[in-house]
Parts: C-alpha cells; structure tokens; sequence
C-alpha cells in the first residue's frame, strides 16, 4: 500500500534524526560521514512531520574508463520499519534521481546493503570487489628478483600530500575511482592504529603507497593482524615491493586486502595463488539517470554507431530508442526513430557503461536482446574499458 508523504531535504537541525534512523537500519552504524553531508544534497520522506525515510547524494567525480564524469554518489538510505513496504522509497529515489539529472548528474552509483533492493529502481551491478587474506610467510613469487625500491613507514602528516599526488597520478586512467576531495582524504586517513607506508624507487621517486590498520587476532599464532585499506602502485615495481613490505612483518599471521580491484594482478604474481584465499563479492551499483548526457562521457574502444533501446519505468524520461555515434574519444547520443542493434532495462545499460560485463555475456544472461551476433561483438569492443571497474572508497 503506498503512502502520501511530504518529500524534501532535511534541514541542519535535522542531522541528527537522520543520523539515528540510518544507526538503527544498519546495525548501530553511527552515521559515519553524516556530519559531512550538506542538508540540500538530501531528498527524504516526511509522514505526519516524522522523518521516515532517508536518502543522501554525494556530488562526486569520478573517473569512468579514465575521463572524469559527474556522479552522484547515493548513500544513507533507509526506512523506518513502521514504514517500509509502502513506497516511500520509490517515492523519494524517483524525485532524488530527477533532481540528480536536472543538477547534471547523469549517473549514479553506491554501495548496496541489499542488491535487491536497488535492482528494483534500475540499478546495474558495476564492478566486483576482491578480498584477499593471506600469511606472509606465504607471499612467495613465481619468478623475478626483489623490487628495485623499497617500503618506507611515514607518519599521518608526513604521509598525505605525499599520498595525493601518487593517488591523482594512478587513478587519472582508471575506472570508477572516485576523485578525493579534501574531505575524503580526512576520512581515509582517520584512526588511530593506521600506518602509512610509501614505496621509492631507485631514484628516491614516489611510485605506490599502502595505508593499512593493525590489530590482533587471538585465535592465530602469530596473533598480529594486518588490514589493507588504500593502496597504490604505479608500476609492476611498486606493487612487488608492496607485497614483499608485507611479507618483512614477522609477528603477523595474516595478511587481509578487503577492496582488491577484479583485475588485480596477484594470481599472476605468486607462486601460489592459492594462498591468497581470494574471494568476489559485488561492488559498486550504477543506475543511468539520463541516457543521452551519460553515453558521451567515457571514451569507447572502437569507432562506431550502435542502437539502444532502453527500458525504462523508473526514469520514463530514459525509455526510448538512442544512436551513439563515437570516434572512440568523442561520442554524440540521441533518440532516434529506428530499429535497434540491442535492447535491455536500464540496469544493464549500467553493467555495460561501466565495463563490468560485456553485452555478449549479458545477452547470455537473457538481460540484453540482440538483433544479431555483429551486434554484440560490435558493443562488445565499443564498451571495453581499459581497467576493470574498481572503487575504493567507501561512501
């Protein structure tokens, strides 16, 4: 049964009731990065005066097969359980993705607590997300000799700006990288049992840099623990003597990396890439806000023109028939009345437009209709990216 409720953002005074609704929907979460949200980046569902349901967008950039995109970054989104199941959610992502595509963001992403709950409004899973856990007496390499540099611990002020100019250089090619404000840098570099280690090379150079927390854990001997949080490489060197930095930590049992990029290059690295116990989870989910600004904005592996057509029913806007038309660096998008090469729902429009999977494994998957295998093998080059979907950053 829906329900009539009033639709607006929050006002500062009002920081607080949304920081208590997401702590109770996630578990005694405490509203994290709430304190850094502005009131007019939120759009929530008011009923009777009660705040009710929660949603929040962060105004990021972020990197999409290595050009800089505008996305919104969704977050703090919950209900109270006296109110769920009654469409205030719909309710508020259906005006809150309006609003993010009149601001000129054209796309949106976050994490998803429950990826069902999202696949409802559009939503595409973008990228995969790895972990690692591993004993570094087990981080032995198949060939090769040590790294060239070497692993030098810094302290949080020592180690900032020097991470941000290696960050802005390594996430400049990659795919879904969030671009860090100053904030975000503030957040990521918070605790206090973080360390900060930058890798040099030969030449004294900054090429990679590894932030991680320490801890213990009583059931394993050694009982130190290791958890990598943000890491850098800029090179093959860097990221050997990464690990063999991990590896010098005698009193450590385990060694855990909980946000692995999916193309990671590890499994080809070790002499055992078992040892790496490595597991997939789902990542970042995107949702297309406006078919005709997002298509444009990431270059494309081949120079093409491909029909879509969308559907749509969340963002009616979106539902139509488009050409993209592109050299590979530039593309143009727009309606078009004709027959189209593919069809789907927004949601694989999103998996596509991300590089996540291609059009041919989503064809296989029953979630795009083709008019005929050169369709796919065309979308399948054009939608390439250079590295797989990754992001970092939690938000």
């Amino acid at each position: 049964m829906s329900m009539t409720a009033v639709l607006r953002p929050i006002t500062t005074d009002e920081l607080p009731a949304l920081q208590t609704i997401t702590s109770y929907a996630f578990g005694g979460f405490d509203g994290g990065p709430a304190p850094w949200i502005n009131p007019d980046w939120t759009m929530c569902a008011f009923v009777d005066g009660r705040l009710a349901t929660t949603f929040g967008a962060w105004p990021f950039r972020v990197r999409l097969n290595g050009r800089s995109v505008a996305m919104a970054g969704i977050t703090m989104v919950a209900t109270l359980p006296e109110y769920r199941r009654r469409g205030l959610l719909r309710q508020v992502m259906i005006k809150a993705l309006a609003e993010q595509r009149d601001r000129g963001q054209a796309i949106a992403i976050l994490w998803a607590s429950m990826g069902a709950i999202y696949q409802r409004y559009g939503f595409g899973l973008a990228s995969s997300t790895v972990s690692y856990d591993i004993d570094p007496r087990r981080i032995q390499f198949a060939d090769g000799g040590p790294a060239a540099g070497t692993v030098r611990l810094h302290s949080r002020e020592e180690a900032r700006p020097i991470f941000e100019e290696v960050f802005k250089e390594f996430s400049r090619p990659r795919n879904l990288v969030i671009q860090r404000a100053g904030a975000m840098w503030d957040i990521r570099q918070a605790g206090d049992r973080k360390e900060f280690g930058v890798y040099r090379d030969v030449s004294g150079a900054p090429r990679g840099f590894v932030a991680f927390d320490t801890g213990t854990d009583p059931e394993r001997s050694p009982n130190q623990t290791i958890t990598i949080n943000d890491w850098a490489a800029m090179d093959a060197d860097a990221y050997r003597g990464l690990w063999e930095f991990f590896g010098a930590h005698d009193l450590v049992g385990w060694v855990r990396w909980t946000r692995v990029p999916e193309d990671d290059p590890a499994p080809f690295l070790f002499l055992e890439p078992r040892e790496l116990h490595r597991r997939t989870a789902d990542g970042i989910w995107m949702r297309v806000t406006d078919v005709v600004e997002a298509l444009p904005q990431r270059p494309y592996g081949d120079a093409d023109a491909l029909t879509i057509a969308v559907r749509d029913d969340v963002c009616p806007w979106n539902d139509g028939t488009y050409v993209l038309e592109t050299t590979g660096e530039e593309s143009t998008c727009r309606r078009i009345d004709a027959t189209p090469d593919l069809t789907m729902p927004a949601s694989s429009l999103a998996v596509l437009l991300s590089g996540h999977r291609s059009a041919s494994m989503l064809a296989r998957a029953g979630r795009v209709e083709a008019g005929d295998a050169r369709a796919l093998a065309r979308a399948d080059r054009l939608f390439a990216t250079h590295h797989a979907p990754w992001c970092n950053d939690d938000f």
